[in-house]
């Protein structure tokens, strides 16, 4: 396995599906790409004008947050190949950068939606599951700290 791809979205459970994916890329001496996609709102909540200043202000958070997440995970520094920031729709950025990244293996944490939230918004899990044509390897939320073992 050379490259692993890992999805955080700054939850608590993409922190944990990092701290995962950190600890398969130490244990098969795999690269680390991190992705963190900044996706067009469902329902315009500032009107649609307002959509590229919106974007614009998430991209910026973004980049002030995605260095340090390593750190505040434990993660070695030296595991981490990439870390990118993407727009659009989170499905297909995350294939996109998987075959650009030669990812062998995804990995991206479950908020585990359901019901009407699930119906409306979808799952970014499940879509990935769906178009990725390299293994997703999905952790549900958990309430425990990951452990390593």
């Amino acid at each position: 396995m050379n490259d692993i791809l890992a999805l955080v979205d700054f939850s608590r459970a993409s922190q944990h599906g990092l701290a995962f994916a950190a600890e398969l890329a130490g244990r098969f001496h795999s690269r680390l790409s991190l992705l963190h996609v900044v996706e067009p709102p469902v329902l315009p909540e500032w009107g649609y004008a307002h959509i590229p200043q919106r974007e614009a202000k998430l991209r910026r958070a973004a980049e002030e947050r995605l260095p340090q997440l390593p750190v505040e995970c434990g993660i070695d520094s030296k595991l981490i190949h990439s870390a990118d920031i993407r727009s659009g729709d989170a499905a297909d950025e995350i294939c996109k950068s998987a075959a650009e990244h030669h990812s062998d293996l995804i990995v991206l944490a479950s908020h585990g939606l359901g019901g009407l939230q699930h119906a409306f918004f979808g799952s970014t899990a499940e879509r990935a599951v769906r178009h990725a044509p390299w293994p997703v390897l999905v952790l549900r939320e958990r309430e425990q700290d990951f452990v390593k073992g």
